[in-house]
């Protein structure tokens, strides 16, 4: 289940292309590294800032992360509420909540709610995601990383 948030902006065929190639992405998560990765331009100049593993911020670096996900059984993986603001004609950004539940060998679940904000650019007619920055909120009195956040909040 997902939002499109309602302080999106633009055309609605470009909301719903962007929120979609990120749908999809989220659903490759534990399932097809390529379909994570396939919302971004596919070459050098895209840049990430993942937080999943520090140092992350090359499509290389993302897909050899999604491919170590492929071996965790159950990950569940969704962006609830996606907002999209378009620009200009080829220039979009994308602001998202996003979800993870990762079933521990204990039978726990790690649970992760973190923000997501990408750059698209329109590219050869299709929307592409070129810069993400991913992060989490942190405890300003301790420093600790808050990993879970209220669902009826709407920070986007």
């Amino acid at each position: 289940m997902y939002e499109i948030g309602n302080k999106s902006v633009g055309d609605p065929a470009v909301i719903a292309e962007i929120t979609a190639a990120m749908r999809a992405a989220a659903e490759a998560v534990g399932r097809d590294a390529d379909g994570v990765v396939a919302m971004f331009l596919p070459d050098d100049s895209t840049v990430l800032f993942d937080y999943l593993r520090p140092g992350v911020t090359s499509l290389h670096d993302l897909r050899v992360t999604a491919r170590d996900l492929l071996d965790v059984r159950g990950i569940a993986f969704h962006y609830p509420r996606i907002t999209v603001r378009q620009l200009s004609d080829d220039i979009a950004l994308s602001l998202a909540d996003s979800h993870v539940e990762v079933p521990q060998p204990d039978g726990s679940l790690q649970v992760a709610d973190a923000r997501v904000t990408d750059v698209w650019q329109r590219v050869n007619g299709r929307w592409l995601a070129v810069h993400e920055h991913a992060s989490v909120p942190i405890d300003m009195a301790t420093g600790a990383a808050i990993l879970t956040t209220p669902t009826d909040q709407e920070s986007v």
